[in-house]
């Protein structure tokens, strides 16, 4: 009932306020601001340049984990917090957002702010930018079916011998899957992704505890990767569509641990 109300009053607040942008809801006139910001956003988060997704970011700022309100006190807390934050789920939905009236994921101007998906993303013009002044982690069971690209983290059950373990998928534009594996330490990690043409699609690899990338590399995002796992654990590849488009981009991920 409240998702209802909150809809109606959004769409009368849009009504009443047509002479102004459809935006002016959320107290924004400029509507070209907000397809920069949007680009912006959607560019830095498939880049995986998390310090500069930070500062798109009105702090401090509070985000609902699994119900609990976390405040993040600044940019530092925020870069540390970052993987924590920023789940396939919470990344597909920014890529999938669209400031098209016409597009099924619309961004939403309330008087909170200008909204994506469920309030998973809500924005605000502060001292004259657009900044992201909320943020909720949504849970796999509360982001719509899985379209193409994988929305929650999948486990990779290595297959002991020469051939590698191939796990194949597709993503939307600049859209992520992410899946874990297993290592030990001193164990030798081959990852490569066939089926796309150039730097399309890259994957890159952190340690799933810690969230640190493996290596520069990894951290940037290559077609193929390799290493040794530098301790015991799960490893948590992200497969990373760098470009724009209108249809789905298939690609395979080979996956070797010896």
């Amino acid at each position: 009932m409240k998702i209802v109300v909150f809809g109606l009053t959004a769409v009368l607040l849009a009504s009443a306020s047509q002479g102004q942008g459809r935006f002016a809801a959320a107290g924004v006139t400029d509507e070209a601001s907000v397809i920069r910001f949007l680009t912006q956003l959607q560019g830095t988060i498939a880049r995986g340049d998390r310090h500069a997704v930070a500062a798109l970011v009105h702090f401090p700022i509070v985000a609902t984990i699994d119900q609990l309100r976390v405040p993040i006190a600044d940019a530092s807390t925020f870069v540390e917090r970052y993987d924590l934050l920023f789940t396939s789920e919470l990344k597909n939905a920014i890529a999938q957002a669209s400031a098209s009236p016409d597009a099924p994921s619309s961004l939403l101007a309330t008087p909170e702010g200008l909204v994506i998906g469920r309030n998973l993303v809500v924005i605000r013009p502060i001292g004259g930018s657009l900044k992201i002044t909320a943020l909720t982690v949504p849970t796999p069971s509360s982001t719509a079916t899985r379209r193409g690209s994988v929305e929650a983290p999948e486990r990779i059950s290595v297959r002991a011998g020469p051939n590698p373990t191939q796990m194949s998928g597709s993503l939307a534009s600049s859209a992520t899957g992410a899946y874990l594996l297993r290592a030990s330490r001193g164990q030798l990690i081959e990852v490569r992704i066939d089926g796309v043409p150039g730097r399309e699609v890259v994957a890159r690899l952190f340690d799933s505890a810690s969230g640190e990338a493996l290596d520069a590399r990894a951290k940037e995002g290559v077609r193929a990767w390799s290493g040794r796992a530098p301790k015991d654990g799960d490893y948590r590849i992200d497969v990373v569509r760098t470009t724009a488009g209108p249809s789905p981009l298939p690609y395979t991920l080979s996956v070797r641990v010896r």
